[in-house]
């Protein structure tokens, strides 16, 4: 923390002292003088009593930042006589221009996280101050989240970084035995990620959000008509480049119909303003004209759509990843902005019709987004890493027949390899590079699985739910 000053002298003229001629010195103070604080600095007319002191703290929730002077002092006057007034900077504001305030705190909400210096100032009566700036590092804290697939009930769980559970809850009947699909984003821009989960085939296309603190609902609503009963795939991204997360929806079997949908006007969606709130609607895999058609899209691919989305062209919108869910193996990234086709191709060559898994992430730290692809279904499933903008192929390994557990256990519900995989990419320890969380599918025990990286360290081994049940988990 660092701090300077300067006075205002009665009078039609003021006085403002040089930093460069003045930096370091020490004002003159009643008393026996007193080294600065450790890496601060002090200026001052030296032909006045130095200006008034005080400590400036800072306290972080998400992305609010509030910043407090206390232990105030003033060298001339007492705290009733000095008049302290305080100014503040968040974004750089030039503090000569900012406006003073009675309030010894001030309290920001920042849009992006990382390391942010906050300047402010202490005045007394006379003008006298004291500049101090202290920088705080303004974090989402990480979690992983996992629903219970086919059988199992909506059973969401939440898991923080450490994989220790945070919430447990249904996120529907308990006694509905359809799968949830589940997925995470700041969608209140408190600096907490919130929860949404999507009711899978069976069920209606019912989406819900709930607040990352204290799971109340934030936004409820079906995201296709409610006679469909396909189930929802979702995911969620900055698509419209505003700082705020956006929904991503697909339909799990049924149809290949993709949403992109505005996350800051989930509560126009199933109201008559629902258009205000769509940014995309679109057939992502269309087939024959002649084929089945759903509402305004014929020809759709009946397999459904499992989405992601990242900023694959880097311009500023994350973009849409499709991948066909079943009964094919295309993927295809849409633009963010305006939805047009990016480009196509086949995750695991083009006789593999065993539906893919996607998600988005940067698994090495590049600062460049990475696909996961997954097999959606057959023994012994697969997992990709390609590069985003290229398509080039970065890993691959078979998670699962790795395992220990699965190694030692096989036959039954106790072992053997997963029918598929799911995972999602997520930066669990704050190095930069995203980890690995990849789940299984139905027909294995509920197994979850943390990596370092593609195939690197296991940092958590789990069953996500009871041993006994087969259906498979979703990550998110």
């Amino acid at each position: 923390m660092a701090f300077r000053s300067s006075r205002k002298k009665s009078g039609s003229t003021s006085f403002r002292p040089s930093i460069e001629s003045l930096e370091g010195r020490w004002a003159p103070s009643i008393g026996a003088p007193e080294p600065p604080p450790d890496g601060a600095s002090i200026t001052s007319d030296e032909s006045h009593a130095g200006p008034p002191t005080a400590t400036l703290g800072a306290s972080v929730a998400g992305k609010v930042v509030t910043v407090t002077f206390t232990d105030q002092a003033d060298p001339q006057y007492t705290d009733d006589e000095a008049g302290f007034q305080y100014s503040y900077a968040f974004e750089g504001e030039n503090l000569d221009l900012v406006e003073k305030t009675d309030s010894a705190s001030a309290t920001f909400k920042y849009k992006d996280k990382g390391s942010h210096t906050i300047h402010a100032r202490i005045y007394n009566k006379d003008g006298l101050f004291a500049e101090y700036h202290t920088t705080v590092q303004v974090k989402v804290k990480p979690i992983f989240v996992t629903g219970a697939d086919a059988g199992g009930g909506p059973h969401v769980k939440v898991f923080d970084h450490k994989g220790v559970v945070k919430h447990s809850f249904y996120a529907y009947d308990p006694y509905w035995a359809g799968g949830v699909a589940v997925a995470k984003g700041d969608f209140n821009d408190d600096g907490v990620l919130d929860i949404v989960t999507a009711a899978g085939p069976g069920g209606g296309p019912h989406v819900r959000v709930f607040d990352g603190k204290d799971l109340s609902e934030l936004a409820s609503f079906y995201a296709y008509d409610a006679d469909f009963h396909g189930g929802v795939t979702i995911a969620v991204g900055d698509l419209n480049g505003d700082g705020r997360v956006d929904l991503i929806t697909g339909m799990a079997v049924g149809g290949s119909i993709v949403q992109g949908i505005d996350g800051t006007k989930l509560d126009k969606m199933g109201t008559a303003d629902e258009h205000e709130a769509m940014l995309h609607m679109f057939n992502a895999f269309p087939t024959d004209p002649g084929g089945p058609s759903i509402d305004l899209f014929p020809g759709q691919h009946m397999g459904g759509v499992n989405v992601a989305s990242g900023d694959i062209n880097k311009d500023g919108h994350d973009d849409i990843i499709a991948g066909m869910a079943s009964f094919g193996g295309q993927v295809k990234i849409f633009s963010g902005k305006d939805a047009l086709l990016i480009r196509g191709f086949a995750a695991f060559g083009p006789f593999n019709k065993n539906g893919v898994t996607v998600a988005a992430g940067d698994v090495d730290g590049d600062g460049h987004v990475d696909i996961l692809l997954g097999q959606d279904s057959g023994n012994g499933a697969q997992l990709r890493m390609i590069r985003g903008h290229d398509g080039r192929l970065l890993h691959m390994i078979v998670p699962f027949f790795f395992s220990s557990n699965a190694n030692s256990m096989r036959g039954g519900i106790f072992g053997g390899i997963p029918n598929g995989v799911r995972a999602a990419l997520i930066d669990l320890d704050g190095d930069g590079a995203d980890e690995l969380i990849v789940s299984s599918r139905s027909g294995y025990r509920p197994r979850v699985r943390v990596f370092t990286h593609m195939g690197g360290k296991d940092l958590h081994d789990f069953d996500a739910y009871h041993l006994h049940f087969t259906g498979g988990v979703n990550v998110g």
